[in-house]
């Protein structure tokens, strides 16, 4: 079965206005990168805002942000969201990155972004070690206890079989009795767990999970044979399926009715209502748009930011 989503561009869009770049040992190491010009190894200035007015009296508010480092976690690998090429291992691409350098160009901030496990991510917000996360973070109950957030995408899920799906995975009932890749700390990993339950409680086999650290890692455990399917966010799903159609097929959507958002910690609530403000201001005038057609997400994933606290 064969799901509908927006294509995805299969080169890497060229930069908007700066890439996001991580020095090689940050990919490596956990380490932390800068924000650089496009094809500029060396730091700049913040490129011309999207609204040069309305940014410049929104800096009169907020002028703790303006010529400000913060730190931003993101956790790459992620489809369109945030990713690196071989060409470029220290250049992170995508919609996140993108949506950073928006609001940092118009607050006056500039961001160096902190490459960590998707399940660091949270906690290192919460404890001040980054002031930001971008990384195709769903908002959910639990997380909005812990962190705030500012909506800007709404998404699905979907489920990537082996090539022909051979388990014929078109339904979250066929699932039980499978083994499934999960991706530690996500969304898709408590839908997965849910429905094993909800098989047993059936008298069916459940799911059985392989739990990683990584999306590459479930990735490769699904073309391998190791596991029967992963989920995940529906374009990261069809972006993995259109780089290895040898190996991977669809599965099925699942309707999560989620959305993303750029979290804060929730002692800086002034940073949120800005990065709120910014990204309001950039819906109502189409940048927020012509990101997200950019980086090939679809009219009907548009939402109106809000806060989420």
């Amino acid at each position: 079965m064969r799901w509908t989503l927006p294509t995805y561009r299969t080169e890497a869009p060229k930069c908007l206005s700066r890439s996001t770049r991580l020095t090689t040992a940050a990919v490596l190491a956990l380490a932390v990168g800068g924000m650089t010009a496009c094809g500029d190894g060396g730091a700049t200035e913040a490129a011309a805002p999207f609204n040069a007015s309305f940014c410049a009296e929104l800096r009169k508010s907020h002028p703790e942000l303006v010529g400000a480092e913060l730190k931003v976690g993101t956790t790459v690998g992620q489809g369109n969201f945030e990713f690196i090429t071989p060409d470029e291992p220290d250049v992170v691409k995508g919609l996140d990155p993108d949506l950073v350098s928006l609001v940092g160009d118009c607050l006056g901030f500039r961001s160096t972004f902190a490459q960590m496990e998707f399940t660091g991510l949270v906690p290192a917000l919460q404890s001040g070690r980054v002031d930001l996360v971008a990384s195709n973070l769903y908002v959910t109950e639990e997380r909005a206890r812990k962190v705030d957030f500012v909506t800007y995408l709404k998404t699905m899920s979907a489920v990537v079989t082996q090539k022909g799906n051979p388990r014929k995975l078109t339904s979250a009932d066929a699932l039980c009795g499978t083994t499934a890749a999960q991706v530690a700390g996500t969304v898709e990993s408590e839908i997965i767990e849910k429905q094993s339950q909800s098989c047993e409680r059936s008298g069916r086999a459940g799911i059985t999970p392989l739990v990683f650290s990584a999306l590459d890692q479930a990735v490769a455990a699904t073309t391998t044979g190791r596991a029967d399917f992963f989920m995940n966010d529906a374009g990261i799903a069809k972006s993995a399926v259109e780089k290895s159609p040898e190996h991977l097929d669809h599965g099925f959507l699942v309707d999560t009715n989620l959305v993303m958002g750029i979290a804060t910690n929730k002692n800086k609530s002034e940073l949120r209502d800005a990065v709120h403000e910014v990204l309001v201001r950039a819906e109502a005038d189409g940048a927020l748009r012509e990101l997200q057609r950019k980086w090939g997400f679809g009219e009907n994933q548009l939402i109106a930011p809000q806060i989420v606290a």
